[in-house]
């Protein structure tokens, strides 16, 4: 009955083994990567930002702050001028004479240095008191207006520029007389009057020296340029007055 039968073993199938591999590393490679990405993104707009404002927008910002700035220094100067000129009451005759000889020709002409550098002085101080008068000025300027376009000139966020005196104030005289004509003569005196202002705006700060010419004396004189001139006039005029330290260049310190 049995004798055909064959067995065969069948060995049971063993339960399959699952291996598992987490990916949070690789993801947070990925995610450190793109983080990295983006921070060197924002650098790179902001590096070509600042490379633009300084090539296309600072340059207006500066001209515009210099003109404001040279605006304010002249006319501080102008109106120290004539405020110590009207309190000393001081005249062309008492800073310069003549001399002619027997035939009318101009032979000399006289200086009173002295006098000049007490009025320089006077200046220093009253441009001093304005300036620290006045302190800063600031004043804002939309970002379109810097573009040159008149149809974003009122676009865009403002821009503060301040602009603020240093408190360095310099006054030198000088004079020269030349040929003008057939026996005439041009004889000037001035004042060389330069100050210190400072602009600051985002991202830069800069000193500008602003320098201003006040003619005292411009006069045609009948006679030929003479050979010389004297400093100081008779010393009657010099009463009063220190004589020791004639200098012309007076510095304020801030």
């Amino acid at each position: 009955m049995f004798r055909g039968y064959k067995y065969r073993y069948r060995p049971t199938p063993k339960a399959p083994t699952y291996i598992y591999k987490s990916s949070g590393g690789r993801r947070y490679k990925e995610h450190n990567y793109q983080g990295l990405l983006a921070v060197l993104a924002i650098i790179a707009i902001f590096i070509v930002i600042y490379i633009q404002l300084d090539r296309e927008v600072m340059p207006t910002v500066i001209a515009m702050a210099e003109h404001e700035a040279t605006t304010i220094a002249t006319k501080t100067i102008n109106e120290a001028v004539n405020l110590s000129l009207e309190s000393t009451q001081i005249t062309e005759e008492d800073l310069i004479s003549y001399d002619y000889n027997d035939a009318g020709e101009l032979v000399s002409w006289n200086v009173n240095s002295i006098l000049i550098n007490t009025l320089c002085a006077d200046i220093v101080d009253k441009i001093a008191d304005k300036l620290d008068t006045i302190g800063s000025v600031s004043f804002k300027v939309p970002l379109g207006n810097l573009t040159g376009s008149r149809i974003f000139a009122n676009l865009g966020p403002e821009i503060t520029i301040e602009v603020l005196p240093v408190g360095t104030v310099k006054v030198d005289y000088d004079n020269e007389i030349v040929a003008a004509g057939i026996n005439q003569v041009n004889h000037k005196v001035w004042l060389d009057i330069d100050t210190t202002v400072q602009v600051v705006v985002p991202l830069f700060a800069d000193q500008i020296h602003i320098s201003r010419r006040i003619v005292l004396i411009d006069k045609m004189v009948s006679g030929k340029v003479p050979p010389n001139y004297v400093n100081v006039l008779p010393n009657n005029v010099l009463d009063g007055i220190d004589a020791a330290t004639p200098n012309t260049s007076y510095n304020l310190a801030p």
